[in-house]
């Protein structure tokens, strides 16, 4: 019969010291979260300019413009947010799109977003300027007024 007792014995200080060294190497959760913000904060790659806000009104919408904002929605939160900020212009393509079809309609809105996404390849830069902060090209909405 094996003697268990023994192996206990030598088995629990291994253990403890184990956990121990685990604890001392390891930094805690909150450290590298401040580690990350710092970052973030500093880095100018990562950093972002602030998106302006897009007024949604679902009261004030008709049902194929809150259909296809739905739609670009759908992709900022699913897809987008998993590929990250791929977009070379400013604001982002969907969020023009979703800009688009709320202050011109359905149809031109799409038709405006096809036109965008057509455009965001890099190719011809050197029709837009490039905001300084961000390294993106700047293609407004307010562009598309006439």
């Amino acid at each position: 019969m094996v003697n268990y007792a023994v192996y206990r014995n030598k088995f629990v200080p291994i253990c403890t010291i184990c956990l121990v060294v685990v604890i001392l190497t390891t930094s805690s959760y909150a450290d590298e979260v401040t580690d990350l913000a710092f970052i973030r904060e500093v880095n100018p790659i990562i950093k972002e300019k602030r998106q302006e806000v897009i007024r949604f009104n679902p009261l004030e919408t008709s049902e194929l413009k809150f259909a296809a904002t739905g739609l670009i929605r759908l992709y900022q939160k699913y897809i987008s947010s998993q590929d990250g900020p791929t977009c070379n212009f400013t604001p982002t393509c969907s969020r023009f799109g979703m800009a688009c079809i709320q202050e011109y309609g359905v149809l031109r809105g799409i038709l405006l977003t096809a036109d965008r996404l057509l455009r965001c390849n890099g190719v011809k830069s050197s029709h837009y300027h490039k905001d300084p902060s961000t390294g993106k090209y700047i293609d407004p909405i307010s562009d598309y007024d006439h």
